[in-house]
């Protein structure tokens, strides 16, 4: 998906209907691109930029203003769910119905049916605006369709739990404006080979907007996990080294006791001891100061992760899954630094040893 902003001058675009007019016609002549599959427009594209307005629910009691409940607003074209693909679960998308001086209408997200309509059927409900609070007109906007709640942001940004859809073609009333959006274009050729042809289309409709942000929506979408991603690798990095660390150290307290008993497995392999009981001798020293630790170590992750549970993501506090993988990297990482010295002290010399 090919994703770019495109505004459009105050001066020039002050009549919404010219800015309906131009939208209209670049998505039509993009749509008609050879490899576009469908094309749309948001005013707040997710992973992009978002704002909060206020709503009431008709017909149900009204909040005092510091309770108010806020939602995620978004201005969008008819295709923008069959678009990004998201599904519809309830009632229509938005279609030529939806026009400027009709019946202002909303898609709303499940989050406010769950929260406003629960055991009803929310199609035919209306929600309004708080604009008279700001000395606007109030606006009333009929539920036409729902869809599931969107992730808006990366997982460390605190999400909003409402979210609501407002036809571009409606005539926007305050704060709502078609006058900038972003474009974007589903397609089976490469988005940026693709984005040349979109500004040769723009340029035809007006050659004084430009484009600006111009990428793929994966790009977008990654943007903003960077500062997620390089903690991660920081993490990481050090948690690799803590590892080895702990491996070396362990290797390191094995090496040491197979050279003080050198002189008792010498004796040991003198009187007939085959290699592989030796090795279990050295090695089951190893597992044993390993499984204390394991043991300590599950304790007091199971303690310490409610603490961090806030930070986790797709992770439960008791995530069984990553416990036990946990445990088994460190496990194995143990048994090999346990590995070496056990076969050092399966090929001791039992002359050797016993001169020594």
């Amino acid at each position: 998906m090919l994703t770019t902003d495109v505004f459009l001058s105050d001066a020039k675009y002050a009549d919404q209907a010219k800015c309906k007019t131009f939208f209209d016609t670049l998505l039509e002549k993009v749509s008609r691109l050879p490899g576009v599959t469908s094309a749309a427009i948001n005013d707040s594209l997710p992973f992009h930029n978002r704002d909060f307005n206020g709503f009431g629910v008709t017909d149900q009691p009204a909040v005092d203003l510091a309770h108010t409940p806020l939602l995620d607003p978004q201005v969008i074209s008819p295709d923008y769910f069959r678009t990004l693909q998201i599904p519809l679960l309830r009632g229509r998308r938005f279609d030529e119905r939806d026009q400027t001086n009709q019946e202002k209408v909303v898609i709303i997200s499940q989050s406010i049916a769950d929260r406003y309509f629960s055991g009803q059927d929310p199609i035919g409900k209306q929600i309004h605006d708080i604009n008279d609070l700001s000395g606007f007109k109030r606006n009333y906007y009929t539920i036409v369709g729902v869809v599931p709640n969107i992730q808006r942001d990366s997982p460390e940004t605190q999400q909003t739990p409402f979210q609501a859809y407002y036809p571009y073609a409606e005539d926007p009333t305050p704060p709502l404006s078609v006058n900038s959006a972003t474009v974007i274009l589903k397609t089976t050729a490469d988005p940026h080979v693709m984005a040349t042809a979109l500004r040769k289309i723009v340029v035809t409709l007006d050659p004084g907007v430009s484009l600006s942000n111009v990428g793929s929506f994966d790009d977008l979408v990654a943007s903003s996990f960077t500062i997620r991603q390089i903690a991660m690798m920081v993490v990481g990095v050090f948690s690799i080294v803590a590892l080895l660390l702990a491996a070396i150290g362990l290797y390191a307290v094995l090496s040491n006791s197979v050279i003080q008993r050198r002189r008792e497995l010498g004796i040991r392999i003198a009187l007939g001891a085959p290699a592989a009981n030796i090795l279990g001798l050295v090695i089951g020293q190893g597992i044993r100061v390993v499984s204390i630790g394991l043991a300590v170590g599950v304790a007091a992750a199971l303690i310490l992760l409610q603490f961090v549970q806030s930070v986790l993501y797709g992770v439960s506090a008791g995530d069984g899954f990553a416990l036990v993988s946990a445990v088994m990297a460190l496990g194995l990482a143990a048994s090999l630094a346990c590995l070496l010295p056990a076969m050092r002290a399966a090929r001791t010399n039992p002359i050797t040893a016993l001169r020594e």
